[in-house]
């Protein structure tokens, strides 16, 4: 039928709701609208018997909703593109509404309370309506357990009320003006369990979050003016993960973090003020920490092997030395970890002890001299990205004792020129030789690979025959 696309029986997309037949209207749970409504189109929506959720995915053209008619079993509703709502006078029409997203809206603080009305909103996200300074009214919205603030920038007032709200149990404010001062009265909750705030580039510090004893979850990226008050976050209680990557923490913040009894996960990348990381381990609890681009950071990296549950390990990127390494193979649980673009290793046969390894990634680290053939020892390895590394022959022949290894990267390693030996790893299912264009021999035997499914071979040199033999061991070629 032209203009309706009936997906299942209860999903309808309509390009015109008057061309849309009424026995589809009436069954249909979820509606999404693809053309720019008027308001006697609207009054259609009444034949909707059914209707749980109603997406209007172009542009919604009225300053409020007073044009919908009841619609007593709509749960969630979606206004993708609304420049010209300016109150949400008309909410009553949709008793049961729970779930409600408004993007690219010019509201102002004082229609916002018309969205009270709302008796069972549980889920509210507000994008890019640029004229919000104020949130207070929403402190008014009891039912609330979900609030979105996205890319309103002028946000800067009422954060702190919403505090009061009995059943919050997730706040995400990104791209706003929020400072330090907005936190203020937040701390007041009870409920709030998850917490984000993302690019919120005025806030400064963080300590008043210290308080909130219900948190589980807390991110505050790329809050680049953010120097203080982190280390208290170490005294929350129940908290099981914290992200504070692209901030500006110093390393005396991190004592306070390791004072912490429950975190599992604690994400630092790129803060760039970090150097000596020592105090990190002693946090018994961690079982994964990201240092990815700190690329001051060094001292005391070593001591994080000590950690009794880390299992995964990011310090990619970052100014650590052999002497790291030989700090990390006491860890009896690491089974991840990521030193790709280290340039100061030179030495990974220390790297031979932690048996629990199953992913590596050395990727970029250039100035390698040892150890790389000694991984083909680790009897749990099963992916290792070493692309854009110094591997030669005799390396790759070294490797090739690997009774484990499912994935192998190898992409950019100009000095290997065979990879006959290669054909000896049975368990190997994926191979990326990309761009390897040193290589002249051996692509034939990789035929001999019994579990091979995917080769990677770009700038590759190889014959049609080998080409076409591999294919018909059903071997998928990305060329």
């Amino acid at each position: 039928m032209q203009g309706v696309n009936l997906g299942d029986e209860n999903k309808l997309c309509v390009q015109s709701l008057e061309a849309a037949e009424k026995e589809l209207l009436s069954r249909c749970k979820q509606l999404s609208i693809i053309e720019t409504v008027q308001k006697k189109t609207m009054e259609l929506l009444q034949l909707c018997t059914s209707i749980r959720e109603i997406s209007f995915d172009t542009e919604y053209p009225f300053v409020d909703l007073q044009n919908f008619p009841a619609l007593g079993y709509l749960v969630k509703l979606f206004l993708e593109e609304a420049p010209w709502l300016e109150s949400f006078e008309g909410i009553c029409n949709l008793p049961e509404l729970q779930a409600f997203r408004v993007t690219g809206a010019p509201l102002r603080d004082d229609y916002l309370h018309t969205l009270s009305a709302g008796r069972n909103l549980v889920e509210l996200r507000l994008e890019s309506c640029n004229d919000l300074t104020d949130l207070s009214p929403l402190a008014s919205i009891k039912t609330l357990k979900h609030l979105f603030i996205v890319d309103c920038v002028s946000v800067k007032k009422g954060i702190g009320t919403l505090g009061g709200l009995p059943t919050l149990r997730e706040l995400y404010l990104s791209g706003t003006s929020m400072d330090s001062e907005s936190l203020c009265g937040l701390c007041d909750t009870r409920s709030l369990a998850v917490l984000t705030i993302v690019s919120c580039g005025a806030l400064e510090d963080i300590s008043l979050l210290a308080t909130i004893r219900t948190l589980h979850y807390l991110t505050v990226e790329v809050c680049t003016a953010l120097k203080t008050g982190a280390g208290d976050i170490g005294k929350l209680p129940e908290l099981y993960e914290l992200d504070l990557s692209y901030s500006s923490i110093k390393d005396s913040c991190l004592s306070g973090l390791s004072e912490s009894h429950s975190l599992r996960k604690l994400v630092l990348a790129s803060c760039s003020n970090l150097s000596d990381v020592s105090s990190l381990g002693t946090m018994m609890t961690l079982e994964y920490l990201s240092l990815n681009s700190c690329g001051t950071v060094g001292d005391g990296a070593g001591n994080i092997g000590n950690l009794p549950k880390l299992r995964e390990l990011d310090l990619a990127s970052t100014n650590v030395t052999d002497a790291t390494l030989k700090g990390l193979c006491v860890s009896r649980c690491l089974s991840k970890l990521n030193i790709s673009a280290c340039s100061n290793l030179t030495d990974l046969s220390p790297l031979v002890e932690i048996s629990t390894l199953e992913e590596l990634n050395i990727r970029a680290c250039m100035e390698l001299r040892r150890g790389i053939g000694d991984l083909g020892k680790l009897p749990a390895l099963r992916k290792l990205d070493a692309a854009c590394t110094p591997i030669t022959n005799d390396l790759v022949q070294e490797l090739s004792v690997s009774r484990s290894l499912v994935i192998l990267l190898l992409d950019f390693c100009v000095d290997m020129t065979d990879v006959s030996h290669l054909a000896n790893m049975s368990t190997l299912e994926e191979l990326s030789i990309n761009s390897c264009v040193s290589v002249t021999q051996g692509v034939g035997t990789l035929r001999n690979l019994p579990r091979l499914r995917n080769l990677n071979m770009r700038a590759v040199d190889a014959s049609e025959d080998e080409l076409t033999c591999l294919r018909e061991m059903g071997v998928s070629l990305l060329r």
